[in-house]
């Protein structure tokens, strides 16, 4: 959740993530590099500045991190991924968290949400 105030500290707290999945590179490489674990993977997924880069460099160096840059539009084959979270979402081993949900006539500000606003979950349109 971006807007906490305590975010470093709760993520510290919670333990240094092994991966961290980042759609908001450009606001927050710096961060994901300050509290992942030694030797972390971060998936770099969104990003508008292209001179988004590490404010310390010898420190993600010697943490031995790996950045990965991930389109959300090259996985070969969606029918294997959406049938492994339906058996997850089955046996209940899997729980999505709704951070909102807007009616169809709401499209436009749920837009502007993905794009703008920081959010734990996903946004869901409902006809």
């Amino acid at each position: 959740d971006y807007s906490r105030d305590d975010l470093a500290d709760a993520v510290v707290n919670a333990g240094a993530p092994d991966v961290i999945l980042d759609h908001r590179l450009d606001d927050y490489l710096a961060f994901d590099a300050e509290v992942a674990a030694q030797g972390a993977r971060i998936a770099a997924i969104g990003n508008t500045d292209l001179a988004a880069t590490f404010e310390n460099v010898p420190r993600c160096r010697a943490k031995a991190l790996s950045v990965h840059h991930v389109s959300m539009f090259n996985t070969p084959e969606f029918g294997a991924v959406l049938s492994r979270l339906a058996t997850l979402m089955a046996d209940d081993d899997l729980t999505p968290v709704v951070a909102r949900r807007y009616d169809l006539d709401d499209v436009p500000a749920a837009h502007n949400d993905v794009l703008n606003d920081s959010f734990l979950g996903k946004l869901v349109v409902t006809p």
